[in-house]
């Protein structure tokens, strides 16, 4: 028997992330820095080997053979060779959370200098433990609210926005703001959701992603930990706003926003459409890497996926972007 859709998504939103504030409750930084918080704890907490369907192994090296040419060349290496000038630069990440993107920013040597900023103080402070030894002097973490869109003036070489924009509200002072901050021939990179604001998927995702896997998935594989069968599933907006009122709060727009102020000189489609919601939750946590049948079954939905965007039946929902300044 299928579960609930969205008794499915509140139980995957009490475990793995906190309660949000009520929908009607304005969302102070306190709230919300309490929050990420919370979600940074359960985290940690949870033991959960991957957090998103692009998290598991055997995507990633489907995702790397595909975008850069090689499955072991990932997103740092990519980065430091297409673009090596970064290599001394100096950039600013924007929502840094527990610091450990930007750690690896600075170990691959893709820039020589990051600032981290992100509203929760909880979230810093494990961020500002990853500066030792030869990445002190290199790593700088600071409290701040990314919403206001004071980055400086001219100060940073490169911006760098990983699955954070998604959650931004007041996406055109931020867009402004990183256009202020960057130096005439900096760089934007960013890695983000750009598909449908409050995750309101298609009738034509939800019924490619459903039949995928009630054909080619395995019931062990789509059985919940609460029991029932996972389904893809579309919460109403009001359902997403009390559930995580940040949540894709205008992901449909970052595109025409960051077009309004940079020029694209990269555009990666990640896809994820299909990938996303067959993978959703926990299901992506059922698939063993070491398992061929496994495998096999996350090879043939890539396939899929691409198949169905190549005929427009599907658009992309994650998009890695480098830009440069109009």
């Amino acid at each position: 028997m299928a579960s609930d859709p969205l008794a499915l998504l509140r139980w995957l939103r009490s475990r793995w992330a906190p309660a949000a504030p009520a929908a009607a409750e304005p969302q102070e930084p306190a709230r919300v820095a309490g929050y990420w918080d919370e979600w940074q704890a359960r985290q940690h907490a949870s033991g959960r080997r991957w957090v998103d369907w692009a998290d598991h192994p055997t995507v990633l090296a489907l995702l790397q053979r595909e975008r850069f040419g090689d499955e072991t060349r990932n997103l740092f290496r990519y980065l430091r060779e297409a673009f090596p000038r970064l290599q001394q630069g100096r950039a600013l990440s924007l929502c840094c959370g527990d610091g450990a993107f930007e750690q690896q920013l600075v170990e691959a040597e893709v820039c020589g200098q990051v600032t981290g900023i992100d509203l929760a103080a909880g979230r810093i402070e494990l961020a500002r433990q990853r500066v030792q030894g030869g990445l002190a002097g290199r790593l700088h973490f600071e409290v701040g609210d990314v919403n206001a869109g004071d980055f400086g003036e001219e100060g940073y070489d490169a911006v760098v926005v990983k699955a954070a924009l998604h959650h931004i509200e007041a996406l055109e002072t931020v867009v402004e703001g990183m256009w202020r901050c960057l130096r005439p021939a900096g760089l934007l990179v960013v890695v983000d959701f750009v598909g449908p604001s409050r995750c309101q998927w298609s009738d034509a995702q939800l019924e490619a992603a459903n039949r995928f896997l009630d054909e080619r998935v395995p019931e062990a594989l789509r059985t919940l930990p609460q029991g029932g069968r996972y389904r893809a599933s579309r919460a109403t907006p009001e359902e997403m706003i009390a559930m995580d009122p940040s949540e894709a709060v205008r992901s449909s727009e970052i595109e025409a926003q960051l077009a309004r102020r940079f020029e694209p000189l990269v555009v990666h489609e990640l896809g994820g459409s299909l990938l996303a919601l067959v993978l959703g939750g926990e299901i992506v946590n059922h698939f063993d890497e070491g398992n061929p049948a496994h495998n096999r079954i996350i090879g043939e939905l890539f396939a899929e996926e691409r198949r169905l965007m190549a005929e427009g039946v599907l658009g992309c929902d994650f998009k890695l972007i480098v830009a440069r300044r109009r």
